[in-house]
């Protein structure tokens, strides 16, 4: 087994991510993956489809100088999914943490902790492991921190150096780190997100992500079922075209972008559309007798989290969408 580090490579682009670009542009790379126990790359993601024009954006990004970059979208719309992806294709290590309401700026940047014997070590928090090798970080959840802690990490979002407080070390960020934000709007239907101080917000560049549009997801979703579940080509499309299809009408209600009257307080992320699928194979021999696969697998997804009005909402919405019913109507004769 090779003992050695992966090494500095460099590469076109449109070696890359699938042969989907066809520029010349030269990218950093390693020769391979990390695999180290505290230093990893992501795996690529098989059957992953890249927005080029959000590839096109990751590339320019990292090649611009900056050091923070803020992902903003709904649940599930493929933001750390971007970082990870991304990074895979060009064996980058990437640490990430998911951030929450309690979280402390210590626990990104390092802390003192206790040791086997007795004592206690400095152990680097994520942040500043990421500035001390020069690799990425993604901060999941970025604006539910408390905006004071949040502005702990100005130094870092500008890639300027940082002096630990604890132990006197100034550490300076080597070339090729990185900070990612991934964050939802602050508006109905999530919880806790908070509006970060100005110049907090000041030292990101920013990138929004949407639902892909139905003529990108099906697909997946056929591709998966053939693949995964050994569906054949005529009942991968068809579950695939009611999923993404009703899918589709619950994001359009959740972000009040349809007529109904009031807005949605949930959604129908990109997992969420494909784990209905999958429980909609499944469900053919799991539903109750009378009920329709579709809306069993519906159930077994989002449907029972919900209070009986947004299940009711979902059921309507559905079976408008796909023009069948919760309940199987009986055959003719029995």
């Amino acid at each position: 087994m090779d003992q050695t580090n992966p090494t500095w490579v460099t590469r076109p682009a449109k070696d890359l991510f699938g042969g989907v670009l066809q520029a010349n542009t030269p990218l950093n790379g390693f020769d391979r993956p990390w695999e180290l126990s505290h230093i990893r790359s992501p795996r690529p993601c098989a059957g992953y489809v890249w927005d080029v024009d959000k590839l096109k954006w990751m590339i320019a990004f990292f090649l611009s100088g900056n050091t923070a970059a803020r992902f903003i979208g709904h649940t599930g719309t493929g933001k750390t999914e971007c970082v990870a992806e991304f990074h895979a294709q060009l064996n980058l290590p990437l640490f990430c943490i998911t951030a929450n309401p309690r979280m402390e700026a210590f626990q990104l940047i390092g802390r003192y902790l206790p040791v086997a014997g007795g004592g206690v070590e400095w152990r680097d928090g994520p942040v500043l492991a990421a500035a001390r090798y020069g690799f990425s970080v993604v901060v999941e959840e970025y604006n539910v921190l408390d905006p004071g802690e949040a502005t702990g990490l100005n130094s870092f979002l500008e890639g300027r150096p940082y002096t630990v407080p604890e132990t006197g070390e100034t550490v300076v960020p080597k070339q090729g780190f990185r900070v990612f934000a991934t964050v939802n709007p602050k508006s109905f239907g999530y919880a806790g997100r908070n509006q970060q101080d100005i110049a907090n917000d000041d030292r990101f560049v920013n990138q929004l992500f949407c639902y892909p549009d139905a003529d990108v997801e099906r697909p997946l979703v056929e591709t998966f079922l053939k693949s995964a579940l050994r569906q054949s080509d005529d009942e991968a499309a068809n579950i695939a075209t009611l999923v993404v299809k009703s899918g589709n009408m619950i994001r359009d209600a959740f972000m009040g972008e349809n007529d109904s009257a009031d807005a949605l307080p949930f959604t129908m992320s990109r997992r969420g559309v494909m784990e209905w699928a999958k429980w909609t194979v499944l469900s053919k021999s799991l539903a109750p007798t009378g009920t329709d696969p579709l809306f069993h697998a519906l159930d077994t997804v989002v449907g029972y989290s919900l209070d009986r009005e947004g299940r009711e909402a979902l059921r309507v919405i559905v079976e408008g969408a796909t023009g069948r019913t919760r309940t199987v109507p009986k055959a003719q004769g029995t």
